[in-house]
C-alpha cells in the first residue's frame, strides 16, 4: 500500500487519533467504526489501513503512546522525598491530555480487554520502577498489587475524563495514597 499524501494543516494519523479519541468520549468502544473515524478525520479507508490493521489495533497503539510511564516513579520517588503534590497530573498540559485519553479507556466507554490490557501496563510499569518481576512477589503482595492498580485505575476511569483530574494528586496525597504508597514500599522491600 503506498503511503498517503502529505498535505497541508495536521497530518492523517494525528486527526484520525484524534477522532478516535472524540469518538470514545461521546460512545462506547463497541460501537465506533473505521468508517466513523475515516469520516470524522476525512480520510479514505485506505489510509486507515496504511497505519493501522484493525480499530483493535489503533486502539492497542494510542493506549501505549498515552501511557503515562514515567508516572510512577515520578509519584514513588515524590512520595519517597516527602515532597508529594496534588497537581502530579496537572501541572503538565501533555500529562493532563494523557491522563485524560488513558482515562477514556478505563472509563465506561473503553472495553473490557482494553482496561485489562491498561492493567497489565500500568502493573509493570510499577514493577519496573519498583527494580521487581511478577515471578518475585509473593502470592499476597500480587493479591495487593491488583487490588491497588484495579482500584487506580476504576478512579481514574470515574473521574479522569469528566471530573477534577486533580483529584487524582489529592487522593495520592491523602492518608489512603500514603497507605497505598507504603504498602507498595513494603512489596519492594520483601521481595
Amino acid at each position: 500500500m503506498s503511503r498517503p499524501k502529505q498535505g497541508q494543516g495536521t497530518p492523517a494519523r494525528e486527526r484520525m487519533e484524534e477522532a478516535f479519541w472524540q469518538l470514545l468520549a461521546e460512545k462506547p468502544y463497541r460501537e465506533m467504526t473505521i468508517a466513523a473515524i475515516s469520516r470524522l478525520a476525512k480520510v479514505n479507508h485506505n489510509t486507515f489501513y496504511y497505519y493501522f490493521d484493525s480499530l483493535d489495533d489503533m486502539a492497542i497503539k494510542l493506549l501505549d503512546s498515552n501511557m503515562l510511564i514515567d508516572l510512577p516513579a515520578r509519584i514513588f520517588t515524590a512520595f519517597t522525598a516527602g515532597q508529594l503534590e496534588a497537581n502530579l497530573v496537572t501541572s503538565d498540559p501533555e500529562v493532563l491530555r494523557r491522563f485524560k485519553r488513558i482515562s477514556l479507556l478505563a472509563g465506561p466507554h473503553g472495553a473490557s480487554w482494553q482496561k485489562d490490557i491498561l492493567k497489565q501496563r500500568v502493573t509493570s510499569l510499577w514493577l519496573q520502577t519498583l527494580g521487581l518481576s511478577e515471578a518475585e512477589l509473593m502470592d499476597k503482595d500480587k493479591a495487593l498489587l491488583t487490588f491497588i492498580i484495579s482500584g487506580l485505575l476504576a478512579m481514574v476511569g470515574e473521574y479522569g475524563q469528566n471530573g477534577d483530574p486533580a483529584l487524582f494528586g489529592h487522593i495520592i496525597q491523602s492518608d489512603l495514597g500514603h497507605g497505598v504508597l507504603a504498602t507498595v514500599t513494603k512489596i519492594s522491600a520483601r521481595s
